[in-house]
C-alpha cells in the first residue's frame, strides 16, 4: 500500500472516469471556477479540491472531505421528467465511478458510506447544468505514512534477539506449527512442543482477528509453544506479548494453580524462571514470579503485585512486558505504559534454554496449567529494556 498526493487522488478520479461508461470528461477545480471552463465534454463529473484530515498519524491515513458534481447542461425546453430523469441518470453514473474508483486502486481507498450526501441542481453555471452533487468521505493511504512508520513508530533494536508478528510467517497445520521471527532474526522459531512426555497441544489460529487463542483447556492437554535453544550473554532479558487476557482467566482451566504465560527450561534439568497468572482464590488476575538461582527459589509475593486483569485495550490488545534487569536487582511488569516493581531478580543466564509461552515444561501429570489468552506479537531482548524504550515498544505494538 503506497501514500497518496492530491495529484495521485486526481489520476485515479481521471482513470475512473474513462472507465465509467456516459462520463466523458473530469475537471478538479474549485466549484467557484467552473465558469470559466469551456467546451466541457458531458456529462462530466467535477471534484471540488479538498481538505482533507488525519484522525491518528500513526496509522496515516487521510481523510479527504469529497464534493463531487456529476453535470450535463439542461435543455430550455425541457420538463419536469427530464429533470427527475437525469437525476437518477447523474446517481447512475457516480455509482459506477465509486465502483471504478475502488477497483483501480486495489482496495487502498476507503469510503465511508454513513458520510454520504446527495444534492440535486439545477440552472448551474454559464452552461446552466443539472445534475447531482454527492458529498463523502475517502479514506487513503497518506503521504505522512512514510514519516510516521520511520520517526514516530521506531521498535527498539539493539539486543533484539526475535520479533514473532503474527502476520509474518506463521504456519500452522493440525500437525505442526512454525512461526519464524521478523527480518533480521528469521533463523529464531517458535514451534508446537515436542518434549517426550508432554501433554501440550498447539494454540488455534483465529483467521478472523489473526491471533493465537490460547484456551487454556485441559482435555488431552493444555496449549502451549516454545522456543528452543534460546541464550543470553548476560542474565538481564526482557519479554513482551501483544496479547489479551480475558477479566477471568482459567475458566476453561478448570485448575487452582494458575496459567503460565512464560518457563524457561535448559534442557530439561527444571525451571530457572516462570510466570504464572493466579486464576482462583483471593490473588485471581494477579502475577506470581519464580526465580532459579545462586540464591535458590525465589517466589514473588502476589500481595504486592496490583490485579492486573483484564490485558486488554480498546481494540482488545495490550502489551505485556517481563524485564529481569540484573544490573538493578529488579523485576518489572509492564502493562501497556504502567509499571510494577518486583524487589527481586534472577541471576541465572540462560543458556540454551527452551522459553515456554502458555505453559510450563511439564510431565503428563501436570498439564492442568495453561493460560487462557490470545496473541498477536512476542518481542524478545538480551538486556532489560529502559522505561523510555518500553515507551517506544508499546506504541509501536500499538499502532501495529
Amino acid at each position: 500500500m503506497s501514500y497518496n498526493t492530491l495529484n495521485q487522488l486526481k489520476n485515479s478520479f481521471i482513470a475512473s472516469v474513462g472507465n465509467t461508461p456516459g462520463l466523458n470528461g473530469f475537471y478538479m477545480i474549485d466549484e467557484s471556477e467552473i465558469n470559466k471552463i469551456h467546451n466541457v465534454s458531458y456529462p462530466a463529473c467535477f471534484l471540488d479540491i479538498p481538505d482533507s484530515s488525519i484522525s491518528n498519524v500513526n496509522k496515516a491515513w487521510e481523510d479527504y472531505e469529497l464534493s463531487c458534481l456529476i453535470l450535463k447542461p439542461e435543455p430550455k425546453i425541457a420538463n419536469d421528467n427530464y429533470s427527475i430523469n437525469f437525476y437518477d441518470e447523474a446517481l447512475a453514473l457516480f455509482e459506477g465511478l465509486l465502483h471504478n474508483l475502488a477497483g483501480q486502486r486495489n482496495g487502498d481507498y476507503a469510503l465511508d458510506s454513513s458520510s454520504i450526501s446527495i444534492e440535486r441542481v439545477s440552472n448551474l453555471g454559464n452552461d446552466l447544468s443539472i445534475g447531482c452533487r454527492v458529498k463523502f468521505t475517502l479514506s487513503v493511504p497518506s503521504i505522512l505514512i512514510g514519516a510516521s512508520t520511520t520517526t514516530v513508530l521506531a521498535i527498539p533494536t539493539t539486543g533484539l534477539h526475535s520479533h514473532f508478528n503474527i502476520d509474518n510467517s506463521l504456519s500452522i497445520s493440525s500437525s505442526s506449527l512454525n512461526w519464524n521471527a521478523k527480518s533480521p532474526n528469521a533463523s529464531k522459531r517458535i514451534a508446537a512442543i515436542d518434549h517426550v512426555g508432554d501433554k501440550a497441544k498447539k494454540p488455534y489460529y483465529n483467521h478472523l482477528g489473526k491471533s493465537l487463542i490460547f484456551t487454556g483447556e485441559t482435555l488431552g492437554g493444555t496449549n502451549g509453544v516454545q522456543i528452543g535453544g534460546t541464550s543470553f550473554s548476560s542474565p538481564s532479558f526482557s519479554i513482551f506479548f501483544k496479547c489479551h487476557i480475558p477479566a477471568f482467566p482459567g475458566a476453561n482451566q478448570g485448575n487452582t494453580t494458575g496459567g503460565y504465560l512464560i518457563s524457561t527450561e535448559p534442557n530439561g534439568l527444571g525451571f530457572t524462571f516462570e510466570v504464572k497468572l493466579v486464576t482462583s482464590g483471593a490473588h485471581e488476575g494477579k502475577f506470581t514470579v519464580r526465580a532459579k538461582d545462586s540464591r535458590g527459589d525465589v517466589t514473588s509475593s502476589t500481595s504486592d503485585i496490583i490485579k492486573l486483569t483484564p490485558i486488554t485495550s480498546s481494540d482488545g490488545y495490550a502489551t505485556l512486558g517481563i524485564i529481569n534487569d540484573h544490573s538493578a536487582q529488579k523485576i518489572y511488569i509492564s502493562v501497556g505504559t504502567t509499571r510494577y516493581t518486583l524487589a527481586m531478580y534472577s541471576d541465572f543466564s540462560i543458556n540454551n534454554n527452551d522459553i515456554h509461552i502458555g505453559c510450563r515444561h511439564r510431565t503428563s501429570t501436570l498439564d492442568n496449567d495453561g493460560l487462557e489468552m490470545q496473541l498477536k506479537d512476542v518481542v524478545i531482548y538480551s538486556r532489560a529494556l529502559p522505561t523510555s524504550e518500553v515507551a517506544n515498544l508499546n506504541a509501536f505494538l500499538t499502532a501495529n
